[in-house]
């Protein structure tokens, strides 16, 4: 398998040099190679070989993040790619490689930026971006992640371009409230500190489209779980809190719900 991968990148790096009309049949290889990752990695017990078959599927997602920044590419290769990388997902979030999980990062990054208006147009597309979004969740709340990926995955979120997705009632039903808190939780837990700035952005950014929300449900719902905190505090804590919509009360509101707590 790491020989016919091997083989599959030099073959696919000579297609980008002449011939951009050929993705169809990259296409076909690298999502039926890609695919096997999950698998794979459960079964492959001797670590080198482990390490280079992460190695060439890490060459083959940073070829599909080449192809994925062209925003003239084809609607049903892209619609492929989104369904391919949400397949392997859950491989490249457990894997033990970081390039691969940086780089799986890196295409999800590079398609949200270039394409999400477009992708969010299909019900069908849609759920695969969905997922995706979650495997990026997982790494919000993992506690194993790095300082470096954190900070590429709050930059996905960040992104204005997002706002189309985030007004979908996928995320605004499912992921949400779930994302609010996470990022409140590692507000507190205070393990990633240089990252404050970036996490209160990143809730101001998810939660732009429905802030009462927010602040009547998700923040609520948050202080509520500190059993820690005896009750009578938590109704004081909350009764502090007031909503807001711009982005300096906003972060203001929130670094003070941190004092307090």
């Amino acid at each position: 398998n790491c020989r016919i991968m091997w083989n599959f990148v030099i073959y696919c790096s000579s297609i980008f040099r002449s011939h951009k009309e050929s993705y169809a049949q990259f296409y076909a290889v690298a999502g039926a190679l890609l695919q096997q990752l999950p698998n794979m990695l459960n079964h492959i017990t001797n670590s080198v070989k482990s390490i280079l078959y992460e190695l060439h599927s890490l060459k083959i997602l940073r070829l599909i993040n080449a192809i994925v920044m062209e925003r003239s590419i084809d609607r049903d290769f892209l619609n492929n790619t989104v369904m391919l990388l949400s397949q392997v997902g859950e491989a490249a979030v457990r894997s033990f490689s970081t390039d691969v999980t940086s780089v799986f990062v890196l295409c999800c990054s590079t398609i949200f930026s270039a394409h999400i208006t477009s992708l969010s147009k299909s019900p069908v597309v849609l759920e695969y971006v969905f997922a995706l979004s979650q495997f990026l969740y997982q790494l919000i709340a993992s506690d194993a992640v790095t300082q470096e990926l954190l900070a590429a995955v709050l930059q996905i979120y960040r992104n204005t371009e997002m706002l189309v997705f985030y007004k979908t009632d996928s995320f605004k039903t499912k992921m949400r409230q779930m994302m609010s808190i996470v990022l409140l939780q590692r507000l507190v837990a205070n393990d990633m500190s240089t990252l404050a700035n970036d996490m209160i952005s990143t809730l101001y950014t998810i939660n732009f489209a429905d802030f009462s929300a927010f602040f009547e449900s998700d923040l609520p719902c948050f202080v509520n779980s500190l059993t820690y905190i005896p009750k009578e505090s938590r109704e004081k804590v909350l009764w502090g809190i007031r909503p807001v919509t711009d982005m300096p009360s906003f972060q203001s509101s929130i670094q003070k719900l941190l004092k307090d707590i």
